[in-house]
């Protein structure tokens, strides 16, 4: 249920079983799966339901290179990042656990095999398909695809949600769940502890008329997204240095997110057969995207970062087209209909590309692509995490709350970014080719191995690292059960603790971690 004001206040007198911090999509599905378990579950969230409500407290300073999604991909409201994403999920494959002789110091410390089991618990908690959680049964569905068993690549598949928007998947428990606390507009300031410094007391917040409260629990949970967790943790630190692990170096380093960048034009030959390959698929009402990614031992043997393509059709009524499907998919679920006239005006003035869509989409299940601007081939790449790519905070500016605001400073290792570009262009040049005669024209100044190629990416909004997992306090931050090393119960949930990112979106497997995690702090402890 949603406190006010009041029932705010007076749960400063309860001690919780778990205090879960940031309602996004780690805190959702960490706080529904101890509340249905019957854990008396307090979850602060420091926005509201409205995302404007808090946005001055995302303010970051970027030092380094430059990162957009620090404050454009970070929301602080209750659903978190999944207000405004698309709802698109992938898995890590086994590879990205394993310790690889390009960052020898990144592997994680446990096994992919752990987690495996978590994302179908997940996919089920988010309504997904789990009989098609594997990409053999979705291949099943629409019949093989032609050269799938050459080496070097592989198409695999990305799932989309239904509701990507998690505020709302899980509506029922934020309203009705009598063991689920949401208390929004409580930004938390200070992980609070006992005499001892190695039990976490519980958290202190700033709440509704700037009311600082401290809110008591067992266990507590950091799951305020990667740069508001190292941030909370360093201003813990400074505020009380003289805690266990307010010392860790690691708190902080190895921040990592993924580059977006065009690698070159594909060139059809065969739009047929492109199209029966690239088209996004839709089984039983579900959404599938094919994507192309080198496969593990062509990586181990290169010694590359990995890295996925995704092909993007370009069209002139691209956005007419998106603008209608939103129309109908608002018109199906009864959602706000903005500018209804006008989508209206635009379906008319489509109606003869209205029938290959549908066709496309009754007869084989597929959205039809439209490229009449060609087609474009877009890499996703993993980074090397590196020690001085790091959140700190920053030494003059404060938030409205008198606390320093979080200063990041992102970096790259160029030369391993792009040789592991150019040995997946080489290959994806191959694998088009041999799969449907198309032909990728890669930009010369990627050929060329030149790190001006890397000038024009982007990051992806996928921020990872600061508080990473490690088998030791002296190289990460959290255990393999995701404990604060020099605590005893304080834990964080997310991305903030992946050693290393591979290429893919990090929220599907952050979430299975935090599934694991939960089934962790359900069972009993000897405390």
């Amino acid at each position: 249920m949603y406190l006010d004001d009041e029932s705010t206040a007076a749960a400063a007198a309860t001690e919780w079983d778990v205090i879960v911090v940031g309602a996004g999509a780690v805190g959702l599905v960490l706080s529904v799966i101890l509340a249905r378990a019957n854990k008396r579950v307090l979850l602060l969230e420091s926005g509201t339901t409205n995302n404007g409500d808090a946005k001055d407290l995302n303010e970051v300073r970027v030092t380094g290179r430059a990162h957009q999604g620090a404050i454009h991909g970070r929301a602080r409201v209750v659903g978190g990042t999944t207000t405004l994403w698309g709802g698109q999920l992938t898995k890590f494959i086994p590879y990205d656990f394993s310790s690889r002789k390009i960052m020898p110091d990144c592997a994680w410390p446990i096994d992919s095999r752990e987690i495996e089991g978590y994302y179908a618990e997940v996919a089920g908690l988010l309504g997904l398909d789990i009989s098609r959680l594997d990409d053999a049964s979705v291949l099943a569905a629409i019949g093989d695809v032609p050269g799938q068993d050459q080496p070097g690549c592989e198409i695999f598949f990305t799932r989309w949600l239904r509701e990507p928007n998690l505020a709302r998947q899980f509506a029922n428990d934020l309203t009705n769940l009598a063991t689920l606390s949401v208390a929004p507009n409580c930004h938390a300031s200070e992980i609070i502890c006992r005499s001892d410094t190695a039990e976490i007391r519980g958290v202190r917040a700033v709440c509704a008329g700037g009311n600082k409260i401290d809110f008591d629990s067992r266990d507590v949970v950091l799951a305020c997204g990667t740069i508001e967790i190292a941030r909370l943790m360093l201003l813990t630190a400074k505020k009380a240095p003289a805690l266990a692990w307010a010392q860790n170096p690691n708190i902080g380093r190895y921040f990592q997110d993924h580059l977006d960048l065009i690698i070159g034009s594909i060139e059809l030959k065969n739009k047929k057969a492109f199209g029966n390959i690239f088209e996004n698929v839709i089984l039983d009402g579900y959404k599938y995207q094919p994507k192309i990614r080198m496969q593990a031992p062509v990586l181990g043997e290169l010694g590359c970062l990995n890295i996925a393509c995704t092909v993007r059709f370009d069209s002139s009524i691209a956005d007419d087209v998106h603008m209608l499907k939103q129309f109908f998919k608002a018109f199906v679920t009864g959602a706000r209909i903005d500018k209804p006239w006008q989508a209206l005006r635009r379906m008319f003035a489509l109606s003869h590309v209205w029938f290959p869509l549908v066709w496309r989409y009754i007869r084989h299940r597929r959205v039809l692509a439209m490229a009449d601007r060609g087609v474009s081939a877009i890499a996703h790449c993993e980074q090397r995490p590196l020690w001085d790519s790091r959140v700190t905070l920053d030494p003059v500016s404060v938030d409205r709350f008198g606390d320093p605001i979080a200063q990041l400073h992102w970096m790259v290792d160029e030369s391993l970014q792009i040789k592991s570009l150019q040995a997946f262009a080489f290959q994806l040049q191959g694998f088009l080719k041999t799969m449907c005669g198309a032909d990728l024209v890669v930009k010369p100044e990627i050929l060329a191995g030149d790190a001006v190629a890397l000038s024009e990416a982007q990051d992806s909004y996928h921020q990872c690292g600061g508080a990473r997992m490690s088998s030791s306090g002296a190289d990460g931050v959290v255990d393999a059960n995701c404990r604060v090393f020099g605590t005893e119960n304080l834990y964080v949930a997310g991305a903030a603790v992946f050693p290393s990112s591979s290429f893919a979106n990090p929220t599907f497997t952050a979430m299975a971690l935090a599934c694991r995690l939960g089934r962790y702090l359900m069972a009993p402890r000897g405390r």
